[in-house]
């Protein structure tokens, strides 16, 4: 072969430790969406709570 760039080539893969650190990554991006996704449940609950318990408006707050 006097190709500097051969068109074939052989790769060896260890694939406990690939399907070890995929499977992390996996897990990683769900806790993280999981937590976005429950913050953006709890700001929710959060404003409607707010909304529905405080009878005076923040403008009435403001304006006195």
């Amino acid at each position: 072969m006097n190709d500097a760039y051969p068109v074939n080539f052989e790769i060896e893969i260890d694939r406990e430790p690939l399907k070890r650190h995929l499977r992390s990554q996996h897990r990683t991006a769900w806790v993280y969406g999981m937590l976005f996704v429950g913050v953006f449940a709890c700001f929710l609950w959060a404003t409607a709570y707010f909304n529905r318990h405080i009878a005076v408006s923040w403008t009435a707050v403001v304006s006195t």
